[in-house]
């Protein structure tokens, strides 16, 4: 029986904007497949251990989201529970937006439902994975300049995928998912590092890209003052700064 750290309850309507789901990619949307590893930071450390296994990754023809090829009903997940816990009865994708490269975002994705009887009294558990800035965003109103400046964004560079500080959604109903420390009573990063070469991220020129204030809380500032401390965001960059 699992035991649950942590669990939060936001309101069903802040809930429903962080759970709107995407309408669903058809097939002509993705590329060539591209092999990937992929290293859990929702599931394997909520049951005190730690895995990397290979997976397959699609890139959009646009360019700007990742297919992650259902990862756990990948072998080197699987090998984690030999005794089939937990359960996946059929494939789940994930799908990462990396349009900003400095606030990646994963459309609400349903992992996979533990057998019945073995979370919570007889019925199936379902498991949903989410990202703190994107619970903190929808549950709490943070907005992305303070998330980004707090360090909770996730990020894509490098051919690396990072999703930071990742939960876990324990609940037979999307809109009602409270979330979960790992064992250490920590939150983990989600990290899909590709192993093909020549994945880059689409980021702006930052050096020809016009600055744009905010206030420390993501208020954008029109005219900033002398003196005053703000975010300045240029092209993906985000930074304190004091304008002189």
């Amino acid at each position: 029986m699992l035991k649950l750290l942590k669990h939060i309850t936001a309101p069903i309507l802040a809930i429903t904007v962080m759970c709107a789901i995407a309408p669903m990619a058809s097939a002509d949307e993705w590329g060539e497949p591209m092999s990937a590893q992929f290293s859990d930071g929702w599931i394997t450390p909520y049951f005190g251990k730690e895995g990397k296994w290979s997976v397959e990754v699609r890139k959009s023809v646009d360019g700007q989201r990742y297919l992650i090829t259902d990862p756990y009903h990948q072998p080197g997940f699987t090998a984690l529970f030999p005794d089939g816990t937990p359960n996946t009865d059929e494939p789940h994708d994930i799908i990462i937006d990396c349009s900003d490269p400095m606030y990646v975002t994963m459309e609400l994705t349903e992992l996979f439902t533990f057998k019945p009887g073995h979370y919570a009294g007889n019925a199936p558990q379902t498991i949903w994975a989410q990202t703190r800035a994107t619970y903190l965003e929808a549950a709490s109103g943070y907005d992305r300049y303070t998330l980004i400046d707090a360090g909770l964004n996730s990020t894509f560079t490098d051919g690396m995928i990072t999703l930071c500080s990742c939960a876990v959604g324990f609940s037979a109903d999307q809109y009602q998912c409270g979330s979960t420390l790992a064992t250490d009573g920590r939150f983990h990063n989600t990290v899909i590092t590709f192993a093909t070469t020549g994945i880059t991220s689409t980021a702006v020129g930052n050096a020809t890209a016009t600055p744009e204030y905010f206030t420390l809380t993501g208020q954008p500032v029109a005219h900033p003052l002398p003196g005053s401390l703000l975010l300045m965001r240029q092209g993906n960059n985000v930074a304190k700064t004091i304008i002189r």
